[in-house]
């Protein structure tokens, strides 16, 4: 038995479809913004001020602007997962259990992905959203919700920032399941068109929001982000590796150990991709805070 008889278990258009599947599966991914990256990284320019224009008399001097720009290095780190199965289970695959375990691994991915940059979890980035100073408390009771998630864009444009956007823990749906604003009418319109089964996606004061596991913090007392998350920038270098191979010992986590593939008569299965990401801008967003007064923000 050789890897090569298990070929036909990676699918070309299976793969190529695994880039998509971690984006939609990843909230930061749907809100950022997106661009190019090579393997060693990309300069990011951030502009400062934009130009001004003014009217002028014929033949008069022409009114000038100045901007200026900074270059902010973004680098790639890798994000990886392996799996180990039996050879049989893979050869067998009952009700689909190959398919399910691809589709674990996706979302593990997007799932490290999303905690390093709200989170700082495991995180090789400069800097990550947990760094955030302005914390908002969402009240949890109706027209209470309207008023806590206006608060937040009252907070963030007094400081001339933008509200482009809300990631959400699931721990919020059912509060804003009834949460309505003056005229009884409920704040969240879910999107009509929405087939994820892991982010639930709709609008928020009319701003994108999505509403997923995994987001809040380790100890729960931050269950979301809003803020200008044009200012969080990522790429991604080349697309996710996916592989597998019986002729290799890996190290098991948890408990550890070792285990001999070849021995045992298993598969492992690895997933694999390099993301850049950078943050310019920490005071373009609020922390969403859980409503327990007895907890303090993280």
């Amino acid at each position: 038995m050789y890897t090569s008889d298990f070929s036909e278990f990676l699918k070309p258009a299976e793969i190529d479809a695994i880039f998509e599947q971690t984006r939609r599966k990843s909230v930061v991914q749907q809100l950022a913004r997106q661009v190019t990256m090579g393997q060693h990284g990309t300069n990011i320019p951030v502009w400062t001020g934009k130009p001004t224009a003014g009217f002028v008399d014929e033949g008069a001097v022409k009114p000038t602007s100045e901007v200026s720009a900074t270059v902010k290095k973004m680098v790639p780190h890798k994000i990886a997962v392996i799996v180990p199965v039996s050879a049989e289970l893979v050869r067998a695959n009952p009700l689909g259990v190959i398919q399910h375990a691809q589709a674990d691994m996706v979302e593990a991915l997007a799932v490290a992905f999303d905690n390093a940059v709200l989170h700082g979890v495991n995180s090789p980035y400069a800097n990550d959203l947990s760094d955030v100073t302005q914390t908002a408390e969402m009240d949890t009771n109706g027209a209470g919700a309207y008023a806590s998630f206006n608060g937040i864009l009252r907070t963030l444009v007094t400081n001339g920032k933008k509200l482009t956007g809300f990631a959400l823990d699931s721990v919020v749906e059912p509060d804003l399941n009834i949460a309505v604003d003056g005229t009884g009418k409920s704040i969240f319109v879910e999107s009509a068109t929405d087939v994820n089964d892991v982010v639930r996606q709709g609008r928020l004061l009319g701003r994108p929001t999505f509403l997923s596991d995994n987001l809040k913090n380790a100890a729960g007392t931050i269950v979301g982000f809003a803020g200008d998350w044009s200012q969080i920038i990522w790429g991604q270098v080349a697309a996710i590796q996916v592989d597998v191979t019986d002729q290799a010992t890996i190290e098991l986590s948890g408990a550890g150990g070792t285990l001999n593939l070849w021995q045992r008569n298993m598969l492992a299965l690895r997933a694999e991709v390099e993301y850049g990401v950078l943050i310019n801008d920490l005071n373009s967003f609020v922390k969403i805070q859980a409503n327990d007064p007895a907890t303090p923000a993280a």
